[in-house]
């Protein structure tokens, strides 16, 4: 089957001097948000993005966990880390999250180099099984151009194109198995509805296998937190208290669900519970030292978050706990983008949830603590608004602040 006449186009085009290109662009995602593309089309496109740039050249088995995006998931930073436990080798690229995706977190770490050569790539798997990338001009650079594009367009969750996208990165690096963590919201990627992001889910499996790749997608909620760690800092803390031992029990519970996700992406049984911490903790450490960091430089970290200056958020009459996720996520984004000029993954807040959506508080209860070195009065009301406390009569009411000493 011939190729539609708009991808056509942008692959005949596609040069960095091409001054139609970005025409070519533009009329390839207005077919896209029409419905025009087949399947086809979205694998040769997502084939046409990894070949903008360099591609590993590795034989064997690999897999990677993958999300298509939301707040309140540590699917990308922990999975990959399940995997690696497994005994399959990982690959990732992946690009920075909203709020905190797994680059955002691993730029916080001094010296973890997120910018490798192919050759360097393959170093570090040699002697980790495991690497974490950023998406740059190396790698798919055509992906990142497209994207800024779809964003003009108001484009970027656009199905084909975001299947396209996830997949690009995947085929740069020669993947060959893949979980896709499909998060339905409705700022979700893949649709609002569940049968929506079903309908989406399947056909980014048929589009993966004509690529070569064998992918499943798992379905998560993602209106509800899956874990109490919002935020850059928060995410780090939160990968701490796993290797630790200390995480609490609705923690716990979504590495649980990580590692049933990682043993099937990798088809073979996940370790004992009482193994599982010491596991991580090895191929953690592992990556840190493959790729420029180590576990002291974490810790100094996350020793520098938990002393920042923090506000409690306290329920002041009983009732049950909400969190809009949207709302907590266009917060914290709002304030990393203001900072973005002078640093490149700003982290000047998180939010720590103390208490479970869902659960019964009484009036004085901590319900949240707000880490905040230098943000206003309009985040600490964005984030009463969004963490709220609602009545047996449906009345919505925000916790009150207790700025922490």
């Amino acid at each position: 089957m011939a190729a539609h006449p708009a991808l056509q186009a942008m692959i005949t085009l596609d040069s960095p001097i091409a001054p139609a290109l970005a025409v070519a662009d533009e009329a390839l995602i207005r077919a896209a948000l029409s419905g025009e593309l087949s399947d086809a089309d979205v694998a040769a496109l997502a084939g046409h993005l990894a070949a903008s740039g360099v591609q590993l050249q590795r034989p064997g088995v690999s897999a990677d966990l993958a999300s298509t995006g939301g707040p309140g998931s540590l699917s990308t930073l922990i999975g990959p880390l399940c995997l690696r436990a497994l005994g399959v080798e990982v690959r990732t690229l992946g690009v920075p999250g909203r709020p905190a995706g797994g680059i955002d977190v691993l730029a916080r770490l001094p010296g973890y180099r997120l910018e490798l050569t192919p050759t360097e790539v393959n170093a570090v798997l040699d002697r980790a099984g495991y690497v974490h990338l950023l998406a740059s001009e190396a790698w798919a650079p055509a992906d990142a151009r497209l994207f800024f594009r779809r964003q003009a367009l108001d484009a970027q969750s656009c199905p084909p194109l975001v299947i396209a996208s996830l997949l690009a990165k995947k085929v740069a690096l020669g993947l060959t198995n893949l979980g896709l963590d499909v998060r339905v919201a409705p700022h979700g990627n893949f649709g609002q509805t569940k049968a929506e992001a079903q309908g989406n889910a399947a056909r980014f499996e048929r589009v993966a296998r004509l690529l070569g790749i064998d992918a499943t997608c798992f379905f998560s909620d993602g209106v509800v937190p899956a874990q109490p760690f919002l935020g850059r800092g928060e995410a780090l803390l939160a990968i701490q208290a796993v290797l630790e031992g200390t995480a609490n029990d609705w923690l716990a519970a979504h590495i649980d669900g990580l590692w049933s996700v990682a043993s099937r992406i990798a088809r073979t049984p996940a370790p004992a519970v009482a193994e599982r911490t010491r596991a991580l903790r090895g191929a953690w450490i592992s990556n840190l030292s493959a790729q420029g960091c180590d576990a002291a430089s974490v810790a100094a970290v996350a020793a520098e978050i938990t002393n920042q200056p923090t506000i409690t958020l306290c329920a002041d009459r009983p009732g049950v706990v909400a969190v809009d996720l949207g709302l907590l996520r266009d917060a914290i984004v709002t304030e990393q983008s203001a900072r973005t000029a002078a640093e490149r993954f700003p982290d000047p807040c998180g939010v720590t949830l103390l208490q479970r959506p869902g659960s019964r508080v009484a009036a004085g209860m901590e319900i949240a603590r707000v880490r905040t070195a230098s943000v206003g009065a309009c985040f600490l009301d964005a984030m009463r608004e969004a963490i709220t406390v609602l009545h047996d009569d449906g009345d919505v009411n925000g916790g009150e602040v207790r700025r922490d000493a």
